[in-house]
């Protein structure tokens, strides 16, 4: 498949090129940006990435990115996910098995784009709930074909799909949120799964080893069966050690716990990560 939209777009790729010349601006758009974007995220775990190789009309009406699944991604996934030490083929296999589109477009100034399972989004701007004390991100993004509006959460795909209209639109989409209603990012080395081995350690595990005692940590988030945890800032002090700021709100399995709502508790803890080892102190 990605052969065949290769041999189409060769044409867009020459008239980009020889369009192009003497016109730094639009040369830099349409060979050094498919360079610098190198992976792009299709799901919120660490690890789920795709490899950029060709990209054309970004910012305009018919943006479109090629990319293909690799097995660099693949074994991104195993190894910082899945957690495997060494990594095995048969987890490259099954991370390469997923059914994703090799191509994502955007009609940018009406801000529709796509998404690598094939959904259909409309960025439509600031939220107007997205103020202090509403658990809410800072932008709207409507899936057109549920019409639900993504509400933050790694679930709801707001962070991933954000990413994407940013890469097909660089110049038309908003700043990156970046500390802002939706929270700071958690460093990628603490991404996944972690059970509790020892109170004064967390130790690296697979999903299918989740308990009461595990918490999963993604990309704006951290959350257990009883709490949920906003990243409100991060600050690495040495390798593999960061202290952070979190907002977190605490309930039982049912609870909707929501760390901006009525409740919740402001906390700065220090983590340290020593090889599947987690280690964590609050910090008074």
């Amino acid at each position: 498949m990605l052969g065949d939209h290769m041999r189409r777009l060769d044409r867009e790729a020459l008239n980009c090129l020889t369009a192009t010349v003497g016109i730094v601006p639009v040369v830099l758009l349409c060979v050094s940006s498919a360079d610098a974007a190198g992976k792009i995220y299709y799901g919120s775990r660490v690890g789920m990435t795709v490899t950029v190789r060709f990209m054309s009309g970004l910012d305009t009406s018919r943006a479109k990115i090629i990319t293909e699944h690799t097995k660099d991604d693949a074994t991104g996934y195993c190894r910082d996910y899945a957690g495997e030490d060494p990594v095995t083929e048969d987890c490259i296999q099954q991370e390469l098995a997923v059914r994703l589109n090799d191509m994502i477009t955007a009609d940018c100034p009406r801000g529709r784009f796509t998404d690598f399972y094939g959904e259909k989004y409309q960025f439509r701007g600031k939220n107007p709930r997205s103020r202090q004390g509403q658990p809410n991100p800072k932008y709207m993004v409507m899936n057109l074909r549920t019409h639900e509006v993504a509400d933050g959460t790694s679930s709801s795909g707001y962070a991933v799909n954000m990413d994407i209209f940013r890469t097909l639109c660089p110049k038309t989409a908003p700043p990156a949120d970046s500390g802002g209603s939706f929270g700071a990012e958690m460093p990628k080395e603490l991404w996944g799964y972690w059970c509790s081995g020892k109170e004064e350690f967390w130790v690296k595990c697979k999903e299918e080893e989740w308990d009461g005692l595990c918490c999963v940590i993604d990309r704006k988030e951290m959350a257990s069966e009883e709490t949920r945890c906003k990243t409100l800032s991060v600050r690495k002090v040495k390798d593999h050690t960061w202290v952070i700021k979190q907002r977190c709100a605490y309930g039982t399995v049912e609870d909707k716990k929501d760390p901006d709502g009525e409740g919740s508790k402001t906390m700065t803890t220090q983590y340290e990560r020593r090889g599947i080892r987690l280690h964590s102190k609050e910090i008074k």
